[in-house]
């Protein structure tokens, strides 16, 4: 079952005649993927396992195998701004959902596009076919077509992965060098930083103490002079 307003998108769907019933009867692995934030007036305070019992309500049917539930860190930030609207992130809460029969899998599969928060499709599809070919290997189905299909995408899909990692690590190692380049021919290394943090503080301070020494000079001076 794909992400999507547990009362207004994914119910709706289980609650046409027959549908909930062929889920159930299908020999087919059922995942159910977690929202990652509460609707309002929905879903609030709900967590994976609520989610779950609704669905189990409406249907009469455990079509629940397994759940993926997001366990990644959110900018704060961007949290508040949900909270703000009053919604909230749902907690995984593991013991309760094997309570109900379903397995779990934890995962990071959350992400910011335009200021939102949004499954992330990628990291999801490569979660289910990692353990669909960990299942069908565990049960002697390696050379069947559809896991030697599976398992080739996954293997391409960690090998872009990978590039891409290491991609986005030279440019960020790229980036730091020509920072620190700027800044030494700037004459802004740390130390200068700090120092010009101080300065900028104290700026009129310093200007007092130097402009009250040169006077007390200058007056010592005249003093000596006459004398």
């Amino acid at each position: 079952m794909d992400p999507g307003n547990l009362y207004t998108n994914v119910i709706p769907n289980l609650l046409i005649k027959g549908v909930a019933k062929a889920i159930k009867e299908s020999k087919a692995i059922k995942f159910y993927i977690s929202n990652i934030m509460t609707e309002p007036g929905q879903t609030d305070n709900y967590s994976v396992s609520d989610h779950i019992k609704a669905i189990t309500e409406h249907t009469r049917e455990n079509i629940i195998d397994y759940c993926l539930g997001n366990v990644g860190e959110i900018v704060p930030e961007y949290v508040r701004k949900y909270n703000k609207q009053g919604s909230d992130i749902v907690d995984v809460d593991t013991a309760k959902i094997k309570e109900l029969g379903v397995s779990v899998l934890k995962k990071d599969i959350a992400r910011i596009e335009n200021g939102y928060i949004r499954h992330d499709t990628e990291e999801i599809a490569k979660t289910i076919m990692e353990f669909i070919c960990n299942d069908l290997k565990f049960k002697n189905k390696q050379t069947e077509t559809q896991y030697v299909l599976l398992s080739s995408k996954l293997k391409a899909k960690k090998k872009v992965d990978t590039k891409r990692k290491k991609l986005h690590k030279k440019e960020r190692d790229l980036s730091e060098i020509i920072k620190d380049s700027i800044n030494k021919s700037l004459g802004r290394g740390k130390r200068a930083k700090k120092s010009s943090k101080f300065k900028n503080k104290y700026r009129e301070r310093i200007s007092s103490i130097k402009h009250t020494d040169r006077t007390t000079k200058e007056n010592k001076e005249k003093f000596e002079s006459k004398t």
